[in-house]
């Protein structure tokens, strides 16, 4: 997740404010099996819309705005 966020960082992708380090933060949250399971398991949502939902809520959390 760090190697992926000094990606982003480096391409100038992260939002204002935000920092490579953080974004790692973010990026092992949004992409942990806790994360995951509490929509899968807690909400009973199919595995394709977790995805979605927790992929869509990475990028507003870490990316400019296109």
């Amino acid at each position: 997740m760090d190697d992926l966020a000094r990606r982003l960082h480096e391409q100038g992708a992260l939002r204002d404010r935000l920092t490579a380090g953080q974004a790692g933060h973010l990026l092992w949250l949004h992409t942990s099996f806790d994360a995951f399971d509490l929509l899968y398991s807690g909400r009973s949502l199919p595995a394709d819309t977790v995805a979605i939902l927790l992929a869509d809520a990475a990028e507003h959390a870490l990316c400019r705005p296109m």
